[in-house]
């Protein structure tokens, strides 16, 4: 199965993934996942080689099909060594855009719309600063969103 962006994956055709469960016990199960390094598919990922990349896995508990799997997710870091082997890497997977959508958000959201409400409501006496302040720091409020609207967008590829 193979994704590029936040929706339901598909199956590789001709499917070339084989799982097999090696041990399960009460606590944990493992199992081996098998899948050619470049299945020769246009959408299938090509998994590097001595790189590391990104993996994700998600489960639904009830079923196997591909339904929203709620907060049973993640995602890590793995690296494939030519010479054999696997090394699992630190994770999550980090997602810069989302982060920097975050804090745009966030500053946006607290510390500006904080100041215009305080502008708007506490200084009258200052009519003419008043007004002035308060519609540029709502023009600033507009444009942090449109801007970090924009940001997140582009980090789901839409």
């Amino acid at each position: 199965m193979w994704s590029t962006q936040y929706d339901s994956p598909r199956t590789i055709t001709p499917n070339e993934y084989t799982t097999t469960v090696d041990s399960t016990n009460s606590t944990y199960t493992v199992f081996t996942s098998t899948r050619k390094l470049n299945p020769g598919t246009t959408h299938a990922y090509v998994i590097p080689l001595d790189t590391t990349f990104p993996m994700c896995w998600a489960y639904y508990p009830s079923t196997s099909t591909g339904t929203y799997h709620e907060k049973n997710a993640g995602s890590f870091k793995m690296e494939l060594p030519s010479t054999g082997g696997c090394g699992i890497g630190q994770g999550p997977v980090a997602k810069p855009l989302a982060t920097l959508h975050g804090v745009i958000m966030f500053l946006t959201w607290t510390i500006i719309s904080l100041a215009q409400l305080i502008t708007g409501r506490y200084m009258t006496h200052y009519w003419k600063y008043r007004i002035a302040t308060h519609s540029v720091l709502g023009t600033i409020a507009l444009i942090a969103t449109i801007i970090g609207s924009f940001i997140i967008l582009k980090s789901i590829h839409f």
